[in-house]
């Protein structure tokens, strides 16, 4: 099986894995795209899941943290800002309520 095939079904710590034994991999060009990557994927799950989707957009202004079990956030808070990111996105899409007069 290829390397994207195994990516496309891959959870974030098996993919991660998977990444870290590519031969040949342009580590600069990587690091200096990979926010954009992550940020890509995650958007597209978000748009195919509309149940984790509305999860997403129901935490309100709620701050976002990936901790891992002892607390200390991962990632350097790269996902968390990407997750705040596109609930920020998405909830820009939602028809403004405010706006909607009840007679």
């Amino acid at each position: 099986m290829s390397v994207v095939n195994k990516l496309k079904t891959a959870a974030g710590s098996t993919a991660r894995n998977i990444g870290r034994n590519i031969s040949n991999l342009n580590i600069n060009e990587w690091n200096n795209n990979s926010d954009k990557i992550l940020e890509t994927f995650m958007r597209m799950s978000f748009e195919q899941n509309p149940e984790a989707r509305k999860d997403l957009t129901n935490t309100d202004d709620s701050v976002i943290t990936h901790k891992n079990q002892q607390g200390i956030e991962q990632d350097n808070g790269r996902f968390s800002r990407l997750l705040t990111k596109l609930r920020e996105e998405f909830k820009s899409l939602l028809p403004d309520t405010d706006s909607i007069k009840i007679e």
